[in-house]
């Protein structure tokens, strides 16, 4: 008998527990599962909203090279290509991403069957939207992802009092009693989802626990993600003062042959002398993403620098290449995507149906404080998704323009723009060109007519590179001078008076 009454507080004790986290947490639970649920099939949400990213499968794809020269000629020329991608099945166009020197990107798609550009699109699709905010909650990745993530307890400790809880789970997981109330009909409806998603919430649990345990080694100084190679210091100094990147046939022919029965996925493309191209792609193992396998070349001659295969990489690398795929059910395309979105929906499902017993068991339509105290945190991800969305779309030039200056010496070409965007605020761009190529320089550094010296920001690497350099000044700049002191790749220093 005292076992039996034992037994029985403890269960209470279970339920009350499971009814205070789903009831007090259920905003920011739900919040976390619905975003997630749409960030699953948050491509394919874009491919019907935007135009530019449906395309017809017609004949034979156009080379690499044609896409990428056909995507830079209607991109802006200051701007740097940083990614192509191919899309996610034929339908998808193949994409071009392209980074601004203010740090905002934007996509440029262009049809694999025909090499036609179908359109420019922000970069801030759907698709980035709900994954940033999913992972995020649009906070800085240190404050935001451990929130993300340790809410991967609350779903483990409801996932376990749930299972204490139920009665029978055979007879629980079929039963839908109707004609018995409200209470009775989402209290079945809340154990059928329950007990069939045990699976997924499950898995939901295990991959956010990794990426917590991802991002903590991060801080620590460490990570999982394999060594990215790029030229020795040796080789860098004989790229010279320029640097003259493969065109992305030659990218794809050199890394194809380096990597047989692999399909090419992705070039990513140098942002400074010191990385690789490289090129992502998918073998056979589905359950890893393309990051696992890839091949680093040399950006001049296409020479192989190395040859990472998923086969190859040590346990726990290779466990974090699979945290993706099976997170948002990626492994099997659609398919999978469908049926991870199904269960998605289940797990917020759960959560709505949990909070409205709870209202009809305690007979109360108030908030409770508990709730309340998750607000802050709400408050924050508006607040910050205000300001990244802000962030995404502000692209334009800003300010008056007050001088431009041209200078050259020895193959480079220096174009010099000043403008004022406040009462004492300047703004000064350096776009810098060179005959061979990308430009390269080690350098610059602006001294004010205070003799303070200022670094001056590259923000692109590409045929135009730019660099920026913000300051406050009193006194009317006209007035005054600034002195640009470049190091150029060969070691040479010159300067030159705005």
């Amino acid at each position: 008998m005292v076992e039996v009454v034992s037994s029985k507080r403890r269960k209470r004790k279970l339920y009350n527990w499971h009814i205070w986290l789903g009831f007090n947490l259920a905003f920011l639970t739900a919040l976390l599962l619905a975003t997630g649920t749409i960030a699953t099939i948050s491509n394919e949400i874009d491919w019907l909203l935007q135009d530019d990213m449906r395309v017809s499968p017609e004949g034979e794809k156009v080379s690499w090279g044609e896409m990428e020269a056909n995507a830079k000629e209607r991109a802006n020329p200051d701007d740097m290509l940083i990614m192509l991608t191919a899309g996610e099945n034929d339908h998808f166009a193949y994409r071009a991403t392209f980074l601004r020197a203010n740090g905002t990107r934007y996509h440029v798609h262009v049809n694999q069957w025909t090499g036609d550009v179908t359109g420019t699109t922000p970069f801030l699709t759907v698709q980035r939207f709900f994954r940033d905010l999913h992972r995020y909650f649009f906070m800085p990745s240190f404050i935001g992802l451990p929130i993300v993530s340790s809410l991967a307890i609350v779903l483990m400790i409801s996932l376990y009092t749930g299972l204490k809880t139920t009665g029978r789970l055979k007879k629980d997981a079929f039963r839908i009693r109707k004609g018995k109330g409200i209470r009775v009909l989402l209290s079945d409806l809340h154990k059928v989802a329950g007990i069939w998603s045990m699976w997924f919430i499950t898995l939901m649990v295990i991959t956010a626990f990794w990426y917590l345990i991802e991002f903590g080694f991060l801080v620590a100084g460490d990570g999982f993600e394999p060594p990215r190679p790029g030229p020795t210091t040796q080789r860098i100094e004989e790229f010279g003062d320029a640097l003259p990147l493969l065109p992305a046939d030659t990218i794809i022919a050199r890394a194809s042959s380096a990597f047989p029965n692999w399909a090419p996925q992705q070039i990513l493309y140098p942002r400074s002398p010191k990385q690789a191209i490289t090129v992502l792609g998918y073998t056979q193992d589905i359950f890893v993403r393309a990051r696992a396998n890839r091949v680093f070349l040399d950006p001049v001659s296409g020479d192989v620098i190395q040859v990472q295969k998923s086969e190859d990489i040590a346990f726990d690398e290779y466990l974090n290449e699979m945290v993706d795929p099976l997170h948002f059910g990626t492994f099997g395309k659609l398919t999978t995507k469908l049926i991870w979105f199904t269960f998605g929906l289940l797990l917020t499902g759960l959560t709505i149906t949990g909070v409205m017993m709870t209202y009809k068991r305690v007979k109360k339509t108030h908030i409770s404080k508990a709730q309340i105290k998750t607000f802050p945190i709400l408050f924050v991800t508006a607040i910050f998704g205000c300001f990244y969305v802000k962030g995404q779309i502000n692209y334009s030039e800003s300010g008056e323009l007050i001088t431009t200056d041209t200078f050259i010496y020895e193959g480079y070409i220096l174009n010099s723009e000043l403008r004022q965007e406040g009462i004492d605020e300047y703004h000064l761009v350096l776009r810098a060109q060179h005959k061979k190529g990308i430009p390269i320089i080690h350098s610059i550094t602006a001294l004010d007519q205070n003799g303070q010296t200022h670094a001056v920001k590259q923000k692109t690497f590409a045929s135009t590179s730019i660099f920026n350099y913000s300051y406050r000044q009193s006194d009317n700049p006209l007035d005054n001078h600034i002195t640009l002191n470049v190091v150029f790749a060969s070691g040479e220093q010159k300067q030159f008076v705005l």
